[in-house]
């Protein structure tokens, strides 16, 4: 087995001083087959700060791969964007170049998941196409009352709700991305509103306020045992299709600011393309 330390969405230059978390993955090459289920979990469990990628190519395609996600407790994920992109430059490394990859994952079958990522190549960045989701918005804050308590915030600070009801996720637009990346929720509260609302995801977003972002978000899981994620990709299938519409622009970039003004650092950065039936995420990965 070989194993190789990988980050992805990150920024070849600091962001106002700021270092750039991206997203740190464990991705293990094995040579002959996947090691057990028990084998694996323990494993992933030694990587106390990322998921651990397990991957093994099937000899009949070189394309077709086997491949398994775990997070820092040991527990099996579905397939994991974050994890395929990770793998992807030590695939060219190894010269298994495609412009699509199969990945035999855990139980996608259940979960009615495809299980195959077109892959392209755009200005040295690596791009992943994602189905592109639609999203519903409304104005009506009386119905978030409890939830601007939690975050301190007055109903004139929200512009927009919006919500991707086919990933269970909502956002609220802010009024300037400054006020985003001051906003300090009750965690305690805010994991007990994810719980009664049967939310996936929660976050906040705003027209980004720096220069060559179009748009930032900052999401919160609490109720997942993570405070705030430092960048999140499904998300992005309902969010980037609602900026691309809103700022009337096919080709996004993005801020996860994530602790930046906590001096703290930049979450990572992401690069957004939408088609017609699609969005492809893109950034950095080293």
């Amino acid at each position: 087995m070989e194993v190789f330390r990988v980050k992805a969405f990150t920024n070849k230059e600091k962001i106002k001083d700021k270092n750039i978390l991206g997203s740190p993955a464990i991705v293990c090459f094995c040579k002959n087959r996947l090691p057990t289920d028990g084998q694996m979990s323990k494993l992933a469990q030694s990587n106390t700060k990322s998921n651990t990628v397990f991957l093994y190519k099937k000899r009949a395609v070189s394309n077709h791969f086997d491949i398994r996600h775990f997070n820092s407790k040991g527990d099996q994920l579905y397939l994991c964007s974050n994890g395929i992109i990770a793998t992807l430059p030590l695939l060219k490394k190894r010269k298994i170049e495609q412009a699509k990859y199969f990945f035999d994952a855990y139980a996608l079958e259940k979960k009615n998941i495809r299980n195959f990522f077109n892959i392209k190549i755009k200005d040295g960045l690596i791009f992943f196409d994602l189905p592109k989701m639609a999203y519903q918005s409304f104005s009506d804050k009386d119905k978030i009352e409890n939830l601007l308590e939690i975050l301190n915030l007055q109903k004139e600070d929200i512009y927009d709700i919006v919500t991707i009801d086919i990933l269970n996720d909502c956002f609220l637009e802010l009024k300037n991305a400054e006020l985003l990346r001051k906003v300090q929720p009750d965690f305690l509260k805010l994991k007990f509103w994810c719980y009664n609302t049967g939310i996936r995801n929660f976050g906040i977003t705003a027209k980004s306020d720096l220069k060559d972002f179009d748009y930032q978000v900052r999401i919160f899981s609490p109720h997942k045992g993570k405070n705030e994620n430092s960048i999140c990709n499904s998300s992005n299938c309902g969010l980037g299709n609602y900026w691309s519409k809103k700022l009337e622009k096919k080709e996004l970039k993005v801020l996860f600011p994530y602790q930046m003004d906590f001096n703290g650092d930049i979450g990572g950065v992401q690069h957004i393309v939408v088609d017609e039936y699609h969005i492809w995420l893109g950034g950095d990965v080293e």
